[in-house]
């Protein structure tokens, strides 16, 4: 399985903080809710980003959050951004990184 977009740029910006600005005035790529997922600790998200990076588990969750806290969660993201859907996104999708989102803040989840 490819890697996603999503995850490929979070990977980046781990290795190259200095892209952040840029990457705070891109368009989020389509597929965030695979960066959440493997950021929220989903086993089959994981399995296969660690199948196609080598990189452990850990290390993946670690590079999903810091895109999540770096690109998501700025202080400049409208409500849309925040959740990473596209403003056009259907409530279904909406809810689904909405859950993915909580499952990653929540003090018993992946989230160090």
């Amino acid at each position: 399985m490819a890697l996603s977009e999503a995850m490929t740029v979070a990977i980046r910006l781990h290795q190259t903080p200095v892209i952040i600005r840029q990457l705070r005035r891109a368009s989020l790529p389509r597929d965030v809710v695979n960066l959440l997922e493997i950021a929220a600790g989903d086993p089959r998200a994981l399995a296969d980003a660690t199948a196609t990076t080598a990189l452990p588990p850990e290390k993946l969750q670690q590079v999903a959050g810091f895109f999540v806290e770096q690109i998501l969660f700025h202080h400049r993201s409208d409500s849309y951004r925040i959740l990473g859907v596209q403003p056009d996104a259907g409530r279904a999708e909406i809810a689904r990184t909405l859950r993915l989102l909580m499952k990653w803040v929540h003090p018993d989840g992946t989230h160090a």
